[in-house]
């Protein structure tokens, strides 16, 4: 669903924990967090505070550390894409 970025809580280069709040976005009367899907290194962030996003737009772009013992080295070299997932 669209949204509306209310925080954005990290900024390229810093190291985010799995769980860790990303960005929080309101949509439908309601803040939700994104979290970090595990241990990275935020590469990019794409958005700031205040702009409209619409379902599935990327948010920022985080590498999985390689010290993640999840990481089974197979992502190619490319940085996964934080998304908002509702359900």
């Amino acid at each position: 669903m669209p949204g509306v970025v209310v925080t954005v809580h990290v900024a390229a280069g810093d190291e985010v924990a799995e769980r860790q709040p990303v960005v929080s976005v309101e949509a439908m009367k309601m803040e939700h967090a994104v979290l970090a899907p595990y241990d990275a290194t935020v590469s990019e962030v794409l958005v700031v505070a205040g702009q409209r996003v619409a379902l599935d737009e990327p948010l920022a772009v985080l590498a999985r550390r390689r010290d993640d013992p999840g990481d089974n080295g197979d992502n190619g070299g490319n940085d996964d894409r934080n998304q908002e997932e509702s359900g």
